[in-house]
């Protein structure tokens, strides 16, 4: 587990570090791949969460304590279209629940897994007047979410493809 989380942070730092260097740059011309680099933005967001689950008839209660981390850039755009990378990284602290993968089946579930994947990877362009393209995976929040969301509550958050 220590390799993953140093693997992880690794990442974290590398695309913070490119992130940072691109935008800090001010190019001499703006043509669309320098003004694509100088407007990249990083973007990081981080949840820690606790889930505790009493559940007849286990004998065991579940207790989780998570934290999430969301690591990724978004491009400027460049003849209309933007690139947009982001990792999802979810480690457990306290781990008494069943994920689901960790094989705990004494306790009840708490489906937020120890995870390291893509949770968005999409190009967005907005070349025709009026209209947004997006390709990828990426985020689709419907209505109220009932029947398709992003069940944001949940550290690993749904997205599609």
């Amino acid at each position: 587990m220590n390799r993953r989380i140093n693997h992880a942070l690794a990442l974290a730092i590398a695309i913070s570090l490119a992130a940072n260097a691109a935008s800090a740059q001010t190019p001499d011309s703006t043509g669309p791949l320098e003004s694509a680099i100088s407007g990249t933005k990083l973007l990081f967001d981080m949840r820690m969460r606790y889930e505790g689950v009493d559940q007849d008839p286990m004998a065991d209660d579940a207790e989780a304590l998570t934290v999430r981390a969301r690591v990724g850039f978004e491009t400027g755009k460049a003849w209309n279209t933007s690139l947009l990378v982001e990792g999802d990284l979810v480690w457990p602290l306290l781990t008494d629940y069943n994920s689901t993968t960790n094989g705990k089946t004494q306790y009840p579930i708490v489906a937020d897994p120890e995870t390291y994947e893509i949770n968005r990877l999409q190009l967005t362009n907005t070349s025709l007047p009026g209209t947004t393209i997006t390709v990828g995976r990426q985020r689709i929040l419907l209505d109220d979410q009932r029947f398709v969301g992003n069940v944001g509550w949940r550290q690993n958050e749904q997205t599609y493809d």
